[in-house]
């Protein structure tokens, strides 16, 4: 097993590599380095850095968390140095790998700063046979983004959530990567140590035709269609919304029930993006699922019985539930990263339709079991 140190845990890229890592639990041991132990080198670092296989650096001052802005420069910089020289006294030589930004070509203080801590990382690691791979991120989004802060993406899906105006610059360009990608990365920089400057490959857009995107998605799926999904950008940057929907109250979706003499009927799916749908039944006091996915949409509607739905972010102790019946039709959609069930709380069968955006492959199922 390897022992990773990541500075900046709970941050969102933090976020991304303990929900990546999640899964592989026993093969890495995740360490979070606090920017408390950053400010200087204490002999909590030392000792934390002694026994670790590498280091992931993360932890970055940057304008939305330092009020002034000549900190930044200063700060970033002894960040990377309280590193190394715990590093020099413990005698490691761990793997670092860094969180680098493309801004190391804009004339800031936060590029600059960027720039500066890779170039000290490859010439402390060529002094002490060690391995330095600086990662240069494009603009990063995903699940766990706040609004107002690293991305315009969660800022976009969060005012569409809530009904609100976006300001969109027409002609701005980004490259736009996913979190879950950058996470990737950092894993594959893991298993193979070099030392280099990896510039990562993010999907060139303007923000209007990002916002295009994103408000189109929200337009269809706020009247119950599931969009048209042509990539995993465009998945992504759904599931980025449905997130933000998650948390601005968007479930459960009621159905609209149509009844005649012959009984009733109601649409469960509507959907641009095909799948497969299938039914239940659960026996009283059993549940289905405790599993979570990182990339699928997932549909959960009771058609017969009562049941509760229980859902909680990976990673977090709060639990959502739901009390649903085929009585009055209403479906949820499972959010990525929130582990998830079903239970009959009645005396009867429950019977309930799932219907999944990807047919089943038992080699590729992004399903990872983890009770509620």
């Amino acid at each position: 097993m390897k022992k990773i140190a990541i500075s900046d845990l709970d941050g969102f890229l933090g976020q991304h590599l303990r929900w990546f890592f999640l899964p592989l639990k026993e093969e890495i041991e995740i360490v979070p380095i606090s920017k408390e132990m950053l400010q200087t080198s204490s002999p909590e670092l030392q000792s934390l850095i002694k026994t670790s296989d590498a280091v992931v650096h993360l932890a970055a001052a940057h304008s939305r968390n330092t009020p002034n802005e000549s900190d930044i420069y200063s700060t970033n910089l002894r960040f990377a140095h309280s590193l190394t020289d715990a590093c020099d006294v413990v005698g490691a030589t761990p793997h670092i790998i860094f969180a680098s930004s493309v801004q190391i070509h804009r004339d800031n203080p936060y590029g600059k700063s960027k720039k500066d801590v890779g170039e000290h990382f490859r010439t402390w690691s060529a002094s002490r046979g060690a391995f330095a791979t600086n990662l240069i991120i494009p603009h990063e989004f995903g699940e766990g983004g706040k609004p107002f802060d690293i991305s315009f993406v969660s800022t976009f899906c969060h005012q569409l959530a809530r009904g609100e105006t976006s300001e969109v610059s027409p002609d701005a360009k980004v490259s736009l990567i996913y979190g879950q990608d950058i996470a990737r990365a950092v894993y594959e920089a893991i298993q193979h140590p070099v030392n280099e400057d990896k510039e990562l490959l993010g999907t060139e857009m303007t923000v209007a035709q990002i916002y295009s995107i994103v408000s189109e998605q929200y337009a269809k799926y706020s009247a119950d269609i599931v969009p048209h999904l042509p990539s995993a950008l465009h998945t992504a940057l759904f599931n980025t919304l449905r997130y933000h929907l998650w948390e601005n109250g968007f479930y459960p979706r009621m159905l609209q029930l149509k009844s005649d003499e012959r009984g009733s009927l109601f649409e469960m799916v509507k959907e641009h993006t095909g799948g497969q749908t299938f039914v239940s039944t659960t026996k009283p006091d059993k549940t289905r699922g405790n599993h979570y996915h990182t990339r699928k949409i997932e549909r959960f509607c009771v058609l017969e019985g009562t049941a509760t739905i229980r859902l909680r972010k990976i990673l977090d102790d709060k639990v959502f539930s739901f009390e649903v019946s085929g009585e009055s039709p209403q479906y949820i959609d499972m959010p990525t990263f929130m582990t998830h069930n079903i239970s009959n709380t009645g005396k009867s069968d429950v019977t309930t339709a799932f219907w999944c955006n990807e047919i089943f492959d038992s080699s590729d199922s992004d399903t990872y079991q983890l009770p509620v």
